[in-house]
C-alpha cells in the first residue's frame, strides 16, 4: 500500500487519477507520473525506511545499513525476491528530491495514514528492540513473499472489494480486515500451504540401502529438520 500511495502507480487507471491529478494537496513534479521505472517494491523500501523510523524502529540515523527501520523496509521492499540497495541517510531524508514518482508531502501524509491505520487495526504497536539475524531474515522473507503471492490474486482481491459507496471509515475498516482474516485460511489452504510432516524420519526408514557415511549424515539432517516441524515449503 504504501508503494502504491504515488502517482506513477495511481496514474496507471487514468480515469481514478483524474481525481487527485490537479489537486494542490497532491502535488508532483512534472512528469513524475510517467516514472514507471519506479516501481512500487522500491518505493515501499524508500517510503518504509522514514515510517518506521518515525515509528521508533532503532538504529543510526547516520548509517542506514545499521538501522532496524531501513533493514526491515528493505526486506519488505524486497517481496518479489529482488532487494533494493542500502539507502543514504539524506536519501530517506529528502527521498521526494531523489525520487520524484514519491510525490510531494500530499502523497507522503497518504502513505503515513495507510501505515498508522494498518499498525491501529492488526495492534502492530511493538517495534523490535534489534534487527533480524541472518537466518531469521530469510525466513521472514519467505514468509512476504508467498504471502504476497497469495493476496495479490485476483480471485483474491475481487469477493473482497467494498463497494463504489466505500469511505473507509474506522468501521468499514474493521469490518473489511475481519472478512479478510476469515478468507486468509481458505485461501492458505486452497495454496496447499502449511505444516511439513514426514512419513519416516530416519534414513533407514526410506532406503532399503545400509546407510554409507554421507547416507548417515542425510540421516541425521533428516530427523533434524522432522523434529523442527517446519511450516510449508518456500
Amino acid at each position: 500500500m504504501w508503494g502504491r500511495s504515488l502517482p506513477p502507480f495511481q496514474a496507471q487507471v487514468p480515469e481514478a487519477f483524474a481525481a487527485v491529478r490537479n489537486d494542490p494537496a497532491y502535488a508532483f513534479a512534472p512528469g513524475a507520473e510517467r516514472e514507471r521505472a519506479f516501481r512500487h517494491e522500491i518505493a515501499t523500501h524508500w517510503a518504509l525506511t522514514r515510517l518506521l523510523d518515525e515509528a521508533g524502529y532503532p538504529g543510526n540515523g547516520r548509517v542506514m545499513r545499521t538501522a532496524v527501520s531501513h533493514q526491515v523496509a528493505q526486506l519488505l521492499g524486497g517481496h518479489h525476491g529482488r532487494f533494493g540497495a542500502a539507502l543514504m541517510a539524506k536519501e530517506v531524508a529528502h527521498a521526494s528530491a531523489y525520487q520524484t514518482g514519491l510525490g510531494g508531502d500530499g502523497w507522503a501524509a497518504q502513505r503515513g495514514a495507510h501505515f498508522e491505520e494498518l499498525r491501529r487495526i492488526t495492534g502492530a504497536w511493538a517495534v523490535p528492540e534489534r534487527g533480524l539475524s541472518a537466518e531469521l531474515a530469510v525466513i521472514v522473507t519467505g514468509l512476504v513473499v508467498v504471502a504476497d503471492w497469495l493476496a495479490s490474486q485476483t480471485e483474491a482481491i475481487i469477493p473482497l472489494l467494498p463497494s463504489a459507496e466505500w469511505r473507509a471509515t474506522p468501521e468499514e475498516i474493521n469490518a473489511h480486515w475481519e472478512r479478510t482474516r476469515k478468507a486468509a485460511p481458505g485461501l492458505v489452504a486452497g495454496a496447499q500451504l502449511g505444516r511439513a510432516r514426514f512419513d519416516a524420519e530416519r534414513f533407514e526408514d526410506m532406503s532399503r540401502s545400509p546407510p554409507t557415511p554421507s547416507r548417515a549424515t542425510l540421516s541425521l539432517i533428516c530427523r533434524r529438520w522432522s523434529r523442527r516441524r517446519v511450516r510449508g515449503w518456500l
